[in-house]
């Protein structure tokens, strides 16, 4: 949760190592846990809050960030909806580089339904 001036938003943040032909998908599982955290922001967003997705890209080779429909399409649907309600979605690509560095690219890869 973030917070300035009592303003909230909450965030909740997702790693994304799944990428095909250069699209990042999330989940790359069935994700209950992913399920409950999205109908927890969708709360949070009906009770007036603001809140958010961060995406962490952690592949070079995303162009895009897409839900994983067809893995796991209940938690595409909450996202979806979550998104029309209110649910801010970002991306961060990270780009590790031993021994000491990390690269953090703000909307990138863009994200899509």
């Amino acid at each position: 949760m973030l917070e300035r001036d009592s303003n909230r938003f909450y965030i909740e943040v997702k790693s994304v190592t799944h990428v095909v032909d250069n699209v990042a998908l999330f989940p790359e599982a069935p994700t209950h846990r992913g399920r409950k955290h999205i109908l927890q922001l969708t709360s949070l967003l009906r009770r007036g809050f603001r809140a958010g997705l961060i995406f962490s890209v952690q592949r070079p080779d995303a162009v895009i960030m897409k839900p994983n429909i067809e893995i796991d399409p209940e938690f595409s649907n909450l996202l979806k909806e979550a998104f029309r309600g209110g649910l801010r979605i970002f991306t961060l690509k990270s780009t590790f580089k031993p021994p000491e560095t990390i690269k953090i690219e703000s909307n990138e890869p863009p994200f899509a339904f």
